[in-house]
């Protein structure tokens, strides 16, 4: 999937917004509650990866609780789970700081908020 371009006067106005979305992901709807931002291409991007992450991080948690349950190779597999979500979650706040369109890896063609 392409990245997306989004107009850079949009970028500037919501980016502290896209950063909050980045560091606390559950406040993913926020930008689809207010009325200033609904309709930004920017932000409605930053809602979609909030949730994309929380949904993420909710399967890695039971993925890695059902995994864990195996001794030491389920332990690795269960860390290795969760570091890749905390790498995910390092890659959505730079892109956010960046003002880019760039989407988490494998991640990037899922889009629930449109």
């Amino acid at each position: 999937m392409a990245v997306p371009s989004f107009d850079q006067g949009d970028i500037d106005r919501n980016r502290s917004l896209s950063i909050l979305i980045a560091v606390i992901p559950v406040l993913f709807f926020l930008p689809l509650v207010d009325e200033s931002n609904k309709n930004s291409p920017f932000l409605r991007f930053s809602a979609n990866e909030g949730l994309l992450l929380i949904l993420t991080c909710f399967a890695s948690g039971i993925g890695g609780s059902i995994v864990g349950i195996i001794p030491i190779l389920g332990w690795i597999m269960a860390a290795l789970l969760g570091i890749g979500t905390s790498v995910l979650y390092v890659i959505g706040i730079i892109n956010a700081v960046q003002g880019n369109g760039k989407g988490y890896p494998f991640l990037n063609e899922i889009s629930i908020i449109s």
